[in-house]
């Protein structure tokens, strides 16, 4: 099966089945709904970080006491991301076959977020103290490290789908992990790139071209269109994220393909039993 294929066979999929989609909304509502609430007990609880940060400083047990209360922090976030992606992908799953959703499986699918934080906030101290010195380098050694760290973020963001879809597709954690790495460097998933490309390329073409042609509506009335670019951009980038998480899958379907979790007896790679 080609990339075109796959491409329209995600199509048809979340065209086919509305509900699934709606449901999957609900769900990522849900989890920012709660990321929002945690993060606003948290603000209540600390109402001054600065002042916080700088008495830990000096003392030692409110230091290891903040450290303990960032990472039961992150455990909290990572667990409740694990339980909606979970109940997610089992919906994404439904579009190819029927699923039954299996809660026993949230153990693996929380040590598959934890792995999959660790690299990414390695990445990001990573990041951050590099990018300090990167004013003291040549442009081109500059440019250099920000296209290297632009293709681990690539990286890092298909592999996080396809261990995510091989875990739902029935694969254990370390074969899950280590049929991800193994497709990693696939060209399986160029066509979806390039799909995504085209999607924010005619976007951001139609946003310049519609603030030309009606330039001075958009000069009197510039905070109004701000706003509703802002809202558009949400749901562009939203309908983007959808689209590709349910195309990983297929690509994960047939390129890492089923096996069932109790008796580890592989499945067809088509989906079907």
């Amino acid at each position: 099966m080609a990339t075109h294929p796959l491409w329209k066979k995600s199509f048809t999929s979340i065209r086919q089945n509305p509900k699934v989609l709606f449901w999957i909304f609900l769900l990522d509502v849900g989890f920012l709904a709660l990321f929002l609430l945690l993060n606003y007990a948290v603000n209540l609880l600390f109402p001054s970080t600065l002042d916080v940060v700088t008495q830990a400083q000096k003392n030692v047990l409110l230091f290891v006491g903040l450290i303990a209360l960032f990472v039961l922090y992150v455990a909290i976030i990572l667990l409740a991301y694990s339980f909606f992606s979970l109940i997610i992908l089992g919906n994404i799953k439904s579009l190819s076959k029927t699923h039954t959703h299996d809660f026993s499986m949230l153990k693996q699918m929380f040590l598959i977020n934890l792995l999959l934080f660790i690299v990414f906030f390695v990445f990001f101290i990573l990041f951050n103290i590099i990018s300090v010195f990167l004013t003291t380098l040549a442009a081109w050694a500059s440019l250099l490290v920000l296209v290297l760290f632009a293709v681990f973020a690539l990286l890092f963001y298909v592999f996080w789908n396809l261990a995510h879809s091989a875990f739902i597709l029935g694969h254990e954690f370390w074969a899950c992990l280590k049929k991800s790495f193994r497709n990693l460097f696939s060209r399986a998933y160029l066509g979806l790139f390039l799909s995504s490309i085209i999607v924010i390329a005619v976007y951001v073409a139609l946003v310049i071209g519609a603030s030309l042609l009606f330039k001075n509506t958009f000069i009197a009335h510039y905070q109004t269109f701000v706003t509703v670019g802002n809202i558009l951009t949400v749901i562009v980038v939203y309908a983007l994220f959808t689209f590709n998480r349910v195309y990983f899958f297929f690509i994960a379907e047939k390129h890492i393909g089923h096996t069932n979790r109790r008796n580890k007896t592989p499945a067809r790679k088509d989906g079907k039993k």
